[in-house]
C-alpha cells in the first residue's frame, strides 16, 4: 500500500526557519540531528556513509524504528513525537532541514509493528511526499535509514573529514575509548553500549585523560543524590587534541555546550574536562544546542559545577584563589558595593549571604582526603520518569537564590566541611595582559585585570577607588544581561545610573 500527501502550506519558510535555529550549517544540524534521533531510538550501531561519487549520505541505525503514527509526525512540521526534556534530538528535525539543501530524502524505518519508506522532497512552497508501507528498499533489520541525495554545491561540502570533525566535536563521550566504557553503567538506554561508524569503521579516539596532569575527577550532587559526574584536566601531549577546548557539557552522550563556568584561567586552551548530566536534559533549547539560562536545574547545576571548577583551578594555581578576610584589602569596598545591590532589586541575588559546605583544603592548598571514588550509576531514564511526576511548590525568587548559594557541591576526593561563605560580591585583583576585558565576573567574584592599561592610568591619577567601582558595576550587569532574554542597551544604561546613583548618595 503507498499514498501520497505533503507537509503543510508554505513549507520552505517553515523549513528556513528550522534553519534560523542553528548556529552552523543546514548541512552540520541535518547529520548531527539524524544521529541524536538514532540514541533516542537506543540504537547500539549508527552507520555513517558517504558516497561522495553519486552525492549521498547515508545514515543507518538499528534502534527501535518508527511505528505508523510516528511515522506520520515525522514528515508534520506542526507536530513532534517527542517532547521537551524526553530526547536529544527531535524526530524528522534532520530530515526536514535536509529539504534545504537536498534534491530528495528517502527514510525507511522498521519497528516491532510497523515498517515502510518515504520519498520526500521541496516542490515550491511544498514538501510532497511519498509512503510506501510494507516494503522497504534496502533496511533489513529493525532500526532506521535516511538517505540525503545531495543536491547542488552540498555535494562538494561534505568529506570524510569534516563528518568525523563533527562527530568528535559534538558526540566525543560515545567516541573517546575511556569515557564510552562508562556510558552502559550510568544510562539505561546504552547498557548494550554504542558505536558510531564512519564509511564502515567505528569512530574511536585514544583516551585523552591518558594526556592530561592535574586529573581529577568530580561529581555533582542535588539533594544528596549524584545528579552529574565527569573530570577536569590539563593538556600536556604535543599531539594537537583531538577536540577544542574547555569542559563539555554533555546529556547522553551529546556536548551540548563547552563552559569554563565563567572563569578565566591561565592557560585555558589547555583545559579539558567532562560532565554528563542526564537530568539536565530538561534545560536543553529547542535545537539541543544550547542550556536555557535561567532555567531553575540549570542555574543550580551550573553554580555547583562552578565551585567544583574553582577548587581545581585554585589547587593547580590556574586561578588566583581568593584572599581570606584578613588579608582583603577591598572588604570596605565590597561591603559598601553589596550595601548598594541589595538597594537594586535587578541585582540583589548578588548580595544575598549564606551558609553552605564546601570542600575544604589544608593550609598548603591540598584537598583534604575524603570517602574514596565509590561506583556511580545514574538510570537517566527513571531520572526522567520522575522528574515528570514532580510536581514542586512555585517558589520565590529569593527562595530560588538562596538554594543556589546553600546547596550542596562537592568533589570526588575532598571532604565536605560546613562553612562560612562570605555572601556577596567579591572583589580579586589579577595581571593579565593576555586579556583586554578591564574586568570580569564569574557569578560571585568580580576579577580586576590590574594589567590593563586604565587600572594604570586609575591608579597614577588616584581614580582607582572609581576605577574599581565602575568595573565590578559593569561586570555585574553584563553578567546579568547576558542571562536576560531582550535585554537592550537601554537596560544596561539604567542600572549603571540606578548604581551610581546610589553610590553618589552615600
Amino acid at each position: 500500500m503507498s499514498y501520497t500527501s505533503k507537509s503543510g502550506v508554505n513549507v520552505r519558510r517553515l523549513v528556513q526557519n528550522i534553519q534560523d535555529q542553528y548556529d552552523f550549517a543546514p548541512q552540520i544540524a541535518t547529520l548531527l540531528e539524524i544521529v541524536a534521533n538514532a540514541l533516542d531510538a537506543h540504537a547500539t550501531k549508527i552507520s555513517i556513509q558517504y558516497d561522495a561519487e553519486h552525492g549521498l549520505i547515508v545514515v543507518e541505525d538499528d534502534g527501535h524504528g518508527m511505528n505508523e503514527a510516528q511515522f506520520k509526525n515525522y514528515h508534520d512540521f506542526a507536530a513532534s513525537s517527542k517532547r521537551r526534556g524526553t530526547g536529544i534530538g527531535f524526530a524528522g528535525q534532520g530530515a526536514k532541514l535536509a529539504l534545504n539543501f537536498c534534491t530528495h530524502v528517502v527514510t525507511e524505518t522498521w519497528s516491532k509493528d510497523w515498517r515502510g519508506y518515504s520519498d520526500w522532497h521541496l516542490k515550491g512552497d511544498d514538501a510532497p511526499y511519498q509512503v510506501v508501507e510494507q516494503e522497504l528498499p534496502s533496511l533489513d533489520h529493525h532500526g532506521t535509514r535516511v538517505i540525503l541525495h545531495l543536491g547542488g554545491e552540498s555535494k562538494h561540502f561534505y568529506s570524510r573529514k569534516l563528518i568525523q570533525r563533527w562527530m568528535l566535536e559534538h558526540f566525543y563521550p560515545l567516541i573517546d575509548r575511556s569515557i564510552r566504557k562508562q556510558y552502559p553503567e550510568i544510562i539505561k538506554r546504552y547498557e548494550q553500549g554504542v558505536t558510531i561508524e564512519l564509511d564502515g569503521k567505528p569512530l574511536l579516539e585514544t583516551a585523552i585523560e591518558n594526556k592530561l596532569a592535574h586529573f581529577q575527577e568530580m561529581r555533582v550532587q542535588v539533594q544528596k543524590q549524584t545528579k552529574a559526574f565527569g573530570w577536569f584536566g590539563v593538556y600536556t601531549s604535543a599531539d594537537e587534541p583531538p577536540i577544542p577546548p574547555g569542559i563539555m557539557l554533555c546529556t547522553y552522550g551529546k556536548v551540548i555546550e563547552r563552559s569554563y563556568f565563567r572563569k578565566e584561567p591561565r592557560d585555558k586552551e589547555q583545559i579539558f574536562g567532562w560532565i554528563e548530566a542526564p537530568y539536565l536534559i530538561e534545560a536543553v533549547t529547542t535545537d539541543k544546542g544550547r542550556f536555557i539560562k535561567g532555567n531553575g536545574r540549570w542555574e543550580t547545576f551550573f553554580k555547583r559545577a562552578q565551585n567544583e571548577f574553582t577548587v581545581w583551578l585554585e589547587k593547580n594555581k590556574l586561578i588566583e584563589r581568593a584572599p581570606r578576610r584578613s588579608e582583603n584589602h577591598f572588604a570596605g569596598t565590597e561591603k559598601e558595593i553589596n550595601s548598594i545591590l541589595r538597594n537594586m532589586p535587578e541585582l540583589a541575588m548578588f548580595a544575598s549571604h549564606g551558609r553552605q559546605d564546601a570542600v575544604a583544603l589544608s593550609p598548603n592548598g591540598e584537598l583534604i582526603a575524603g570517602e574514596e571514588r565509590v561506583q556511580i550509576k545514574l538510570d537517566a531514564e527513571e531520572l526522567e520518569a520522575r522528574a515528570e511526576q514532580e510536581s514542586e511548590p512555585e517558589r520565590t525568587f529569593e527562595e530560588k537564590q538562596r538554594e543556589l548559594l546553600m546547596n550542596l557541591g562537592e568533589a570526588m576526593t575532598g571532604e565536605l566541611r560546613p562553612r562560612v561563605i562570605r555572601g556577596g560580591v567579591h572583589i580579586l585583583e589579577e595581571a593579565r595582559d593576555d586579556k583586554s576585558e578591564e574586568s570580569w565576573f564569574d557569578g560571585t567574584t568580580v576579577v580586576i585585570n590590574v594589567a590593563h592599561p586604565a587600572y594604570r592610568k586609575a591608579a597614577q591619577s588616584n581614580n582607582l577607588s572609581y576605577h574599581i567601582f565602575k568595573c565590578v558595576c559593569l561586570s555585574v550587569i553584563e553578567f546579568t544581561m547576558e542571562n536576560k532574554e531582550g535585554a537592550t542597551w537601554r537596560d544596561v544604561l539604567e542600572l549603571q545610573r540606578k548604581f551610581f546613583a546610589l553610590w553618589g548618595a552615600r
